[in-house]
């Protein structure tokens, strides 16, 4: 319910060359569907917990990124979860870097 709400008050039209909030969650989509993050769409958006913009001071990403924070619940596979980020390039909706397992 956080993410819906963190996602709703962000801008749908971004700045000039950069994606927009919309655009950057579809982008962590594609990169976190599947096992452990979700396997549909909806699995993976109720992963997503809080999605921001940040700056080049952020010290996860780095540079100007959509930030993604993720967290999964313990599972019988993953007793412990996970939590951690994933930081998308606010210009062309790539991974800069992500503190995740099982990401290709």
């Amino acid at each position: 319910m956080t993410a819906a709400v963190v996602l709703s008050t962000m801008p749908i039209i971004a700045n000039a060359g950069e994606i927009s909030a919309v655009r950057a969650q579809e982008a962590a989509i594609d990169i976190l569907i599947g096992n452990p993050y979700g396997e549909t769409v909806d699995a993976v958006k109720r992963s997503i917990r809080k999605q921001e913009r940040v700056g080049a001071d952020d010290k996860q990403c780095g540079e100007d990124a959509w930030k993604f924070t993720i967290s999964v619940p313990p599972s019988g596979d993953m007793p412990q979860g996970i939590k951690g980020f994933l930081c998308i390039s606010r210009t062309n909706g790539k991974m800069l870097v992500a503190g995740l397992p099982f990401l290709h």
